[in-house]
């Protein structure tokens, strides 16, 4: 079940990754010491996007076991005017598959609660037919 699984809240500005995980509310704050993000696009640099994203994730699970791949929400608070494409949504669930994420999902709204992101995990989730 969902809600027994390990969830990763990730908000993304340009070249600012905020990672959380949600269990052992463990909060990493990453500056990207190069930038993934251009003029237009939050992500406009996948592969710089990718190690900082790794990066992150890896220091909030610093000391943890991880025997099954966690889910990931990923927010983009920047870049967002009009929502988002779907070749930008399909680039941060990428992200999250390149973390190592079990599956993720991307959220454009107002920040959530910890208590708020299992849900809306699993909201968006049921709409992609991944649970």
């Amino acid at each position: 079940m969902v809600f027994k699984r390990n969830h990763t809240y990730v908000k993304m500005r340009k070249d600012m990754l905020w990672v959380k995980h949600l269990k052992n509310r463990t909060v990493v704050k990453l500056k990207s010491p190069q930038p993934f993000s251009t003029e237009r696009l939050l992500v406009g640099q996948v592969s710089v996007a990718e190690a900082a994203l790794k990066s992150a994730v890896r220091q909030a699970y610093a000391g943890r076991r991880q025997l099954v791949s966690p889910y990931m929400l990923i927010q983009p608070l920047e870049c967002i005017e009009g929502g988002v494409s779907e070749a930008e949504e399909m680039t941060l669930m990428e992200l999250g598959r390149r973390a190592n994420m079990m599956y993720t999902v991307v959220w454009v709204g107002p920040e959530l609660t910890d208590a708020q992101v299992p849900e809306k995990f699993i909201e968006l989730a049921r709409r992609l037919s991944l649970v």
